[in-house]
């Protein structure tokens, strides 16, 4: 699989046809969990080729403090269905907004590393962003998208339940994030 490109919308009443895909005897799915969630500073250069192995393992092997440096963060989580907004305007035309997209996550590794993680996202930065499948796929493109990222300690009142970073990442833009195969799982 190689990455999606976004289509270039009309821009008169014509519209595109999307084409279908699928097949009933051997149907392609895909699963879900967030597994990993990969930040970069939001002034990081973009990927050359996101699907390259090479590049991905340079940009983990910078230390944090270099622009281009990635940080892979163990989650789990989700991405559920984006909040979209349409307006009815005159000659009763709908106008669409910008979805807002977020994707929710938990770190339960407990570590004082993680949990300086923690302590950053609080100061409120921005970050590139790219979030991929346990069955190894990858949204974000050699772009990333750019979230705003909150996150919350948790201490449940349970002895046998484990403390965790619970976090979102939220971000505006018109499409979901393009995906292709993730080198690294």
């Amino acid at each position: 699989m190689s990455v999606l490109l976004y289509p270039t919308c009309p821009t008169d009443c014509a519209g595109l046809l999307p084409v279908a895909g699928g097949s009933l005897c051997a149907p392609t799915v895909g699963y879900g969990e967030i597994e990993w969630l990969i930040l970069a500073r939001a002034d990081a250069a973009d990927f050359t080729n996101v699907e390259s192995l090479v590049e991905w393992q340079t940009r983990q092997a910078l230390d944090p403090s270099n622009a281009d440096a990635i940080e892979i963060f163990h989650v789990k989580g989700d991405y559920p269905e984006a909040e979209s907004t349409e307006t009815i305007i005159s000659g009763d035309r709908t106008v669409r907004g910008e979805k807002t997209h977020t994707v929710n996550f938990m770190i339960d590794e407990d570590d004082d590393t993680n949990y300086e993680a923690h302590l950053t996202f609080e100061c409120g930065n921005k970050f590139k962003m790219w979030f991929a499948t346990a069955d190894g796929m990858l949204w974000g493109g050699n772009t990333g998208v750019d979230p705003s990222v909150l996150t919350n300690y948790v201490i449940p009142p349970e002895r046998t339940a484990v403390r965790y970073i619970n976090g979102k990442a939220v971000w505006k833009s018109k499409h979901t994030p393009l995906r292709c195969a993730y080198p690294l799982a």
